[in-house]
């Protein structure tokens, strides 16, 4: 089923600190390996870098810069997937409307073509199809190869747990298994952020039965509530 074509104010706050950032990490490293374009992938990914850190959207005449420089590499390396990721990234930095969210897409899709086996990139292509509204089959297969290619990735569980649990009651139980699947190696990672996502989402109880016997958790607040959602579940 697909959502009315919008970008959620929460997908906004979401994309400029994990997905972002998480794709400028592994982008850079992955431009460095490819060798393509990396000197104009690097100076977009270091501005790209200042934007998210101070959550503000650069002038338009900034950010045009920065994706003409991208749009050339891209030209010049057709076959560099860092590329087509980095240009992914910079559209959801400035998803104001579902045209860059969907310039975006195309641009993951294109870097999926080159490089099927990233799970970064297949996460991407979830982000953005759920910025889109379209939650549909290609969406829930996303999530899936996103979790089965990179089980242990800190990112990829963020993104999967967080865009899973916001349509938990939607989704087939392939994919509610691999949403389970990023929660419980969140939990066993870092649990308080995958607490966090999970409360934001407003949906504690599979977080909650990871809880039990975790003792990276130590607040109080944290054991309440998940106590509090066994007695009343």
């Amino acid at each position: 089923m697909a959502r009315p074509a919008r970008v959620p104010s929460t997908l906004l706050a979401f994309a400029t600190i994990v997905p972002v950032l998480a794709g400028i990490a592994w982008v850079s490293v992955h431009a460095v390996r490819m060798g393509s374009a990396d000197s104009v992938v690097h100076d977009a990914l270091r501005s790209m870098a200042v934007w998210s850190a101070k959550r503000t959207w650069p002038d338009l005449d900034q950010w045009l810069a920065v994706r003409n420089d991208l749009a050339h590499a891209a030209r010049l390396a057709p076959g560099d997937p860092a590329t087509r990721d980095t240009l992914g990234v910079l559209h959801v930095q400035r998803a104001g409307t579902p045209q860059f969210m969907d310039l975006a897409h195309e641009h993951f899709a294109a870097a999926l073509m080159l490089r099927p086996s990233s799970p970064y990139s297949w996460a991407s292509i979830a982000m953005a199809r759920y910025g889109l509204g379209k939650t549909d089959r290609i969406f829930e297969a996303a999530l899936v190869n996103a979790m089965r290619l990179g089980p242990s990735e800190a990112e990829v569980q963020a993104t999967v747990a967080d865009l899973g649990l916001a349509v938990w009651d939607e989704v087939a139980p392939a994919t509610r298994t691999a949403i389970e699947q990023a929660i419980g190696a969140g939990m066993r990672r870092n649990p308080m952020e995958m607490l966090q996502i999970s409360q934001r989402r407003g949906r504690l109880e599979p977080a909650c039965r990871h809880l039990e016997g975790n003792r990276r958790i130590t607040e109080p607040k944290w054991l309440n509530l998940c106590a509090r959602r066994e007695i009343t579940s």
